[in-house]
Protein backbone atom coordinates (compact mmCIF):
# COMPACT_ATOMS: atom_id res chain seq x y z
CA UNK A 1 0.00 0.00 0.00
CA UNK A 2 1.36 3.42 -0.91
CA UNK A 3 1.40 6.20 1.63
CA UNK A 4 -1.78 8.26 1.59
CA UNK A 5 -3.96 5.63 -0.09
CA UNK A 6 -6.45 5.66 2.76
CA UNK A 7 -6.65 9.45 2.57
CA UNK A 8 -9.98 11.00 1.57
CA UNK A 9 -8.36 12.98 -1.23
CA UNK A 10 -7.03 9.77 -2.76
CA UNK A 11 -10.48 8.19 -2.74
CA UNK A 12 -12.02 11.38 -4.18
CA UNK A 13 -9.58 11.49 -7.10
CA UNK A 14 -9.85 7.75 -7.64
CA UNK A 15 -13.62 8.18 -7.99
CA UNK A 16 -13.05 10.40 -11.03
CA UNK A 17 -10.51 8.06 -12.59
CA UNK A 18 -7.56 10.00 -11.20
CA UNK A 19 -4.17 8.52 -10.47
CA UNK A 20 -2.20 8.74 -7.22
CA UNK A 21 1.14 10.46 -7.83
CA UNK A 22 3.56 11.19 -5.01
CA UNK A 23 6.05 13.98 -5.74
CA UNK A 24 9.27 14.82 -3.95
CA UNK A 25 9.30 17.60 -1.39
CA UNK A 26 10.64 21.07 -1.92
CA UNK A 27 13.56 22.93 -0.40
CA UNK A 28 13.81 26.67 0.14
CA UNK A 29 17.23 28.27 -0.22
CA UNK A 30 17.10 32.03 0.39
CA UNK A 31 19.12 34.27 -1.93
CA UNK A 32 19.95 36.66 0.90
CA UNK A 33 20.38 34.50 4.03
CA UNK A 34 21.10 37.37 6.44
CA UNK A 35 17.97 39.28 5.45
CA UNK A 36 15.93 36.09 5.59
CA UNK A 37 17.27 35.30 9.08
CA UNK A 38 16.38 38.82 10.29
CA UNK A 39 12.94 38.50 8.71
CA UNK A 40 12.28 35.21 10.54
CA UNK A 41 13.29 36.76 13.87
CA UNK A 42 11.16 39.87 13.27
CA UNK A 43 8.17 37.73 12.31
CA UNK A 44 8.52 35.61 15.44
CA UNK A 45 8.78 38.71 17.67
CA UNK A 46 5.78 40.32 15.97
CA UNK A 47 3.65 37.18 16.35
CA UNK A 48 4.60 36.82 20.02
CA UNK A 49 3.76 40.47 20.75
CA UNK A 50 0.47 40.18 18.90
CA UNK A 51 -0.44 37.02 20.83
CA UNK A 52 0.50 38.68 24.15
CA UNK A 53 -1.76 41.63 23.30
CA UNK A 54 -4.57 39.25 22.42
CA UNK A 55 -4.20 37.44 25.75
CA UNK A 56 -4.27 40.76 27.63
CA UNK A 57 -7.41 41.80 25.78
CA UNK A 58 -9.13 38.53 26.69
CA UNK A 59 -8.19 38.98 30.37
CA UNK A 60 -9.73 42.48 30.37
CA UNK A 61 -12.95 41.17 28.86
CA UNK A 62 -13.25 38.44 31.50
CA UNK A 63 -13.13 40.94 34.37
Amino acid sequence: MRSGEEDGLYRFKKGFGGEFVELIGEIYIPFKPIKYFLYKIAKKVFCNLRYAGYKMKIKKLKK
